[in-house]
């Protein structure tokens, strides 16, 4: 595994499976009052279309690739720093039809 943004690289043990689990969300994300600052390079650039799940680390990793930084602001998604690069956490609504 190889960060595209840092020099960071490790092998890990896993299993190959041809459906992980559904597409990341049903709907092209709006994000235009996310704020997310220009220098922040997250680790997926399209992360705001839908999109199959390309990997998923078990929790023995999880701690590996977490570093300390973090940016939050009320009301904006939550940045949180790894070593391969920044994820984004967000609450989205959910819309049911009933």
């Amino acid at each position: 595994m190889k960060s595209r943004h840092t020099d960071w690289h490790d092998s890990v043990n896993c299993a190959a499976f041809s459906d992980i689990t559904g597409a990341t969300q049903a709907t092209k994300l709006d994000t235009s009052s996310s704020g997310i600052p220009t220098d922040i390079k997250l680790a997926v650039d399209n992360f705001i279309l839908p999109g199959d799940i390309d990997l998923s680390l078990g929790a023995e990793h999880f701690y590996e690739i977490l570093r300390s930084g973090r940016r939050t602001r009320p009301g904006h998604p939550l940045l949180q720093e790894l070593v391969l690069a920044w994820t984004l956490t967000a609450i989205t609504q959910v819309i049911t039809s009933q």
